[in-house]
């Protein structure tokens, strides 16, 4: 969805409460994907390259065994490679740099969205089935975290982690999740947590 479809469809249903992200929930998050042990992180990095390369190489695989021509492997592996490992670079990215600087939330008539600059995400009230505020110490001080249970579209569950920038808007977010009878589940655990 482009940014002025977001706006338009924002424009249309009433905003109840809109904020922005505090500056130090990006560095939070990014704290503690380098504070995990880093042999675990590369083996998982290590194993995504070996599975990119096995998909580009399904190709050549299927040439091969059909009996029709095909480029010598090793002509193959020096293209594959190069590409396995942009794939898996964009995947480390993502883990590194896991939360963008300028998202913002709004809580609107039919749920909660999330805004990233170009992506936009929706949270229906009826598919949340439970929230939480966390209070983690990062920097000398306590971050307020909204968590949010939602299911995907197939209908697992997850949480969704949404950085509160004072004690006010974490008060009017509570209230406006009672009124729209999303239940209090103080068992949440944040996503970065869990196995």
């Amino acid at each position: 969805m482009s940014s002025s479809e977001t706006q338009t469809s924002e424009i249309s249903e009433p905003i109840f409460l809109r904020w922005t992200e505090p500056e130090e929930w990006p560095r939070y998050r990014r704290s503690i994907v380098v504070s995990k042990p880093t042999l675990p992180r590369l083996l998982k990095n290590f194993w995504f390259f070996i599975r990119c390369l096995g998909v580009i190489f399904l190709p050549w695989l299927f040439l091969w065994l059909v009996g029709w021509p095909h480029m010598p492997v090793v002509s193959y592996l020096w293209m594959a490679i190069p590409i396995s490992v942009w794939f898996t670079f964009f995947n480390w990215l993502g883990f590194a740099y896991p939360v963008l600087a300028t998202t913002r939330i709004s809580f609107l008539q039919s749920g909660v969205s999330q805004f990233h600059g170009k992506q936009t995400f929706n949270w229906k009230y009826q598919n949340l089935f439970g929230w939480d505020v966390i209070k983690p110490q990062y920097g000398g001080r306590a971050l307020l975290i909204l968590l949010l249970r939602s299911r995907t579209h197939k209908g697992q569950p997850y949480v969704v982690a949404l950085a509160l920038p004072d004690a006010d808007t974490r008060d009017q977010a509570v209230k406006l999740l009672g009124e729209k009878q999303v239940p209090h589940a103080p068992d949440l655990t944040p996503p970065w947590e869990t196995p």
